[in-house]
């Protein structure tokens, strides 16, 4: 029996958290989506919690573009 490690490919955002967050910084959603790479109406409905989970990737960006000093403030499961 062989068992390969997969990457994590996909986190679960808090939405909320993410709209309130990225309002305080002062971010439209469509600035947002542009800086990260991702659709408008996708970045809405991870917003809306209507979609959790998102790319590793896209993850990071935003927490990138929102200077986020800890990346758990975004995370549907932080512990």
């Amino acid at each position: 029996l062989v068992v390969q490690a997969r990457a994590v490919t996909s986190v679960q955002i808090n939405g909320p958290a993410l709209r309130a967050i990225r309002e305080r910084s002062d971010v439209s959603c469509s600035a947002l989506a542009r800086a990260v790479g991702c659709d408008v109406s996708f970045l809405a409905r991870v917003e809306r919690g209507e979609k959790r989970g998102i790319r590793a990737e896209t993850f990071d960006l935003i927490v990138q573009e929102l200077h986020l000093a800890d990346r758990r403030a975004l995370l549907a499961h932080p512990y």
